[in-house]
């Protein structure tokens, strides 16, 4: 039950770096400004994340 629940929260992050990548490069990259490149490394990492999490929620 850990382990799958371990896995949504993965899920649910993911899901926040896809949906929301402006809002979270601003919140934690302040002091450096949002470029459209950052913007798209940072929703590939989370589609990254989610198929990472889905694999394990399937198969541990």
């Amino acid at each position: 039950m850990s382990s799958n629940l371990l896995g949504v929260v993965w899920l649910g992050l993911g899901i926040a770096l896809v949906a929301f990548p402006h809002q979270i490069l601003r919140l934690f990259w302040w002091h450096r400004p949002v470029t459209e490149r950052s913007v798209i490394g940072m929703r590939r990492f989370g589609m990254l994340i989610i198929a990472a999490a889905l694999l394990w929620m399937f198969f541990w």
